[in-house]
C-alpha cells in the first residue's frame, strides 16, 4: 500500500512542471516500482488463496455461521457437525437462491459455513446464538469464543449475556449444543426434568419425534425450534412456549480483514495497473520512423492485459476463478499417473479437500491449469459437495502428452461421487464400442479383490486373453500387463487407444499421463448472478 500512494503521489508531482529530464529518470523509476508491485499482487491472486473473494453474510460485526431453518424436513443438527459440508465453496454459493444469501428469514434451506470447519484457526472473539420469528429477533445469548471449538462454545462457563435475565443465575441441567444425547434435544438450555408437563427451560431443538407432546406437534414438520418469548424459563408444555422460524450461530472475529483480503489484493491489481498503463503512456515512446520501441510494445502488451482484467467477468461468478476450467467443464478430480501416490485413495478420501485456499496457496501454478504438467493428485470439493450440486453431466477424460486421447461422457443427475462411473448412466465415448458390448466391470471401485480402479474391462481370460477399455492401478497386479516395468512408478493409467476395447496385454493398450473427471451443471451462466 505504501508504494501504491507513493506512485500516486509521484504522478501527481510530474505533472506539476519539473524538467523533461527529471520527468523522464523519475517516471521510469516509478514505473519499474509499479511493475514489481503487478507482479506481486499477480503471485498473492493466483497462489489459489486469493483466487477468491469470501464473501460472508455480516450483520453488526458478526459473520453467519451457521443457521437452522425450521419445518424443511432437513436435520438441523446432522448439519451443523456435518464436517464434510462447507456452504461457503463458491459452487454451492452459487446455487444457492438469492433469498438465503441477503434474506435470513426468507429462506428453505440449512446454512454451514466454513467457520465451523476452521473455527481453530480463527481468532474468535464472540459467539451470538440469535432465534428469529417473523424476521425479527426474538432471544439471543452471547458467549466468550476465545479458546473455544465449533462444539462446545455453547456452556454456562462462556455466558457473556443473554436477553434471558435468568439464565446466568439459573441453574441447568442441560446446556450444549449436543444436549440431551439420549432424547435428541439439540441447541438445549434446560432447567429441569419434571415429567414432561413440568419440564422448563429456555430453548431446545428437535429433528425427530420426543417422549413428550410439546415436542411432537401434530402437523408440523421438523426440525422444531421452542423457546421461550419472555425474559425468563416457562414450562415447555404451556402457552407460554413458542416456535421460531430459525436459529443461528453468529460469530465475531478479530482478524476479519484477513479473512477479505482477497477482495481488496483484486481491486488493488486493478488500481495498480491502472495508474502503471497512465505512467507508461506519458513516455515519448516513438522514434522518428514511428518504429515501435520495447516501451512502447510493453505499453500495447500492458493495455491487453489492463482489458483482459477489466472485462473479466469472473467476480461475477465466482467459481470462475476458484476452479480449474475447460469450457462449461469444472475439474472435480484429476489422477496423475507415476507420481506414487496412491489415486484411488485420494479420489475416497472425504477428508481431503484440495480447494482449500490455504492448500491452493502451496500448489503449484502448472497443476491449476486444466491440463498443465503437475506431480500431484487433485481432489477438489466438487466430490465432497457432489449431493449438494445440481450436476448435469460427468466427462472422464484420458490424456497423455497433453492432449486427450479418450472419454466418456455420463448421465450425473441424481448421482453420487462414487456411482456416476456405470455402464447405465452412459451417455456417449470415444470408444465406438463402449455402450453395445458386455461388460463384467464398469465403476470406479471396480475389481476390489484385484484393486483394478476406474475398470472398464469386457472380461477376464488368463491374463493374455483380458480385455476392457480402462483400468488404474495403484500396486502391482496378478498379471503382467497391470505391473510395473522400470523406471515407471504407480499409479498405472491403462487405457485402449484403438476407439474400441481392446486385450490389456498388447500394443493396442498405452500408459496414460493422467485421468481427470469434469462435470457440468444446469445452467451454470445463471448461477448466482443476481446475488452479487
Amino acid at each position: 500500500m505504501f508504494n501504491f500512494v507513493t506512485s500516486v503521489l509521484v504522478l501527481s508531482l510530474m505533472t506539476s512542471g519539473t524538467t523533461a529530464t527529471t520527468n523522464r529518470t523519475e517516471l521510469r523509476i516509478l514505473v519499474e516500482q509499479l511493475q514489481q508491485e503487478v507482479v506481486v499482487l499477480k503471485k498473492q491472486l493466483s497462489s489459489g488463496s486469493l483466487c477468491s473473494c469470501q464473501d460472508f453474510i455480516e450483520e453488526d460485526g458478526y459473520i453467519l455461521a451457521f443457521r437452522m431453518v425450521a419445518g424443511i424436513g432437513d436435520k438441523g443438527y446432522n448439519v451443523f457437525i456435518d464436517q464434510n459440508r462447507d456452504d461457503d465453496v463458491p459452487l454451492i454459493r452459487a446455487v444457492t437462491p438469492c433469498e438465503c444469501r441477503k434474506n435470513l428469514t426468507d429462506c428453505n434451506r440449512h446454512y454451514r459455513g466454513s467457520i465451523l470447519t476452521y473455527w481453530s484457526r480463527l481468532a474468535i472473539e464472540t459467539v451470538k446464538l440469535v432465534v428469529y420469528k417473523e424476521g425479527q429477533a426474538k432471544q439471543h445469548v452471547v458467549f466468550n469464543g476465545t479458546g473455544s471449538t465449533y462444539s462446545n462454545w455453547m456452556s454456562p462457563t462462556r455466558l457473556l449475556e443473554s436477553s434471558w435475565v435468568d439464565l446466568k443465575s439459573s441453574k441447568t441441567n442441560f446446556f450444549s449444543t449436543t444436549g440431551d444425547v439420549g432424547l435428541k434435544r439439540r441447541f438445549y438450555m434446560n432447567h429441569v426434568y419434571n415429567g414432561c408437563s413440568g419440564d422448563s427451560g429456555w430453548l431446545v431443538v428437535k429433528d425427530e419425534t420426543d417422549d413428550c407432546g410439546y415436542a411432537k406437534p401434530s402437523g408440523v414438520k421438523y426440525p422444531l425450534i421452542l423457546y421461550s418469548p419472555s425474559f425468563s424459563l416457562v414450562q415447555y408444555q404451556s402457552a407460554a412456549i413458542d416456535r421460531a422460524d430459525s436459529l443461528a450461530v453468529w460469530v465475531k472475529v478479530s482478524n476479519l480483514n484477513d479473512l477479505k483480503a482477497g477482495c481488496q489484493n483484486s481491486k488493488m491489481l486493478y488500481f495498480v495497473t491502472s495508474i502503471l498503463l497512465v505512467c507508461l503512456l506519458t513516455f515519448d515512446v516513438a522514434d522518428a520512423k514511428r518504429n515501435k520501441t520495447s516501451l512502447q510494445k510493453q505499453i500495447d502488451e500492458l493495455r491487453g492485459e489492463f482489458e483482459a482484467f477489466k472485462n473479466d467477468k469472473s467476480s461475477e461468478k465466482p467459481y470462475f476463478g476458484a476452479y480449474i476450467q475447460d469450457g462449461d467443464w469444472l475439474l472435480a478430480f484429476r489422477l496423475v499417473a507415476g507420481n506414487k501416490q496412491p489415486g484411488y485413495d485420494s479420489f475416497t478420501d472425504v477428508n481431503r479437500n484440495d480447494d482449500d485456499p490455504l492448500v491452493r496457496a502451496l500448489t503449484p501454478c502448472s497443476c491449476l491449469a486444466a491440463n498443465g504438467t503437475c506431480t500431484r493428485h487433485y481432489r477438489g470439493s466438487i466430490l465432497t459437495q457432489w449431493s449438494q450440486l445440481p450436476i448435469s453431466k460427468v466427462r472422464l477424460s484420458i490424456y497423455e502428452g497433453g492432449r486427450q486421447k479418450a472419454f466418456a461422457v455420463f448421465n450425473g443427475a441424481g448421482s453420487s461421487f462414487s456411482n456416476w462411473f456405470s455402464a447405465d448412466r452412459l451417455e456417449d465415448s470415444s470408444w465406438t464400442d463402449l455402450k453395445t458390448s458386455s461388460k463384467n466391470y464398469f465403476s470406479v471401485a471396480g475389481d476390489i479383490i484385484l484393486n483394478r480402479r476406474f475398470l472398464i474391462s469386457s472380461g477376464y481370460l488368463l491374463c493374455a486373453g483380458d480385455s476392457g477399455w480402462l483400468a488404474v492401478k495403484d500396486a502391482n497386479d496378478v498379471c503382467s500387463w497391470g505391473q510395473l516395468t522400470t523406471p515407471a512408478s504407480f499409479p498405472l493409467i491403462l487405457y485402449s487407444t484403438t476407439g474400441t476395447k481392446a486385450r490389456y496385454q498388447s500394443t493396442a493398450f498405452s500408459r496414460a499421463d493422467s485421468l481427470a473427471v469434469w462435470v457440468t451443471l444446469k445452467e451454470p451462466e445463471d448461477f448466482g448472478e443476481s446475488c452479487f
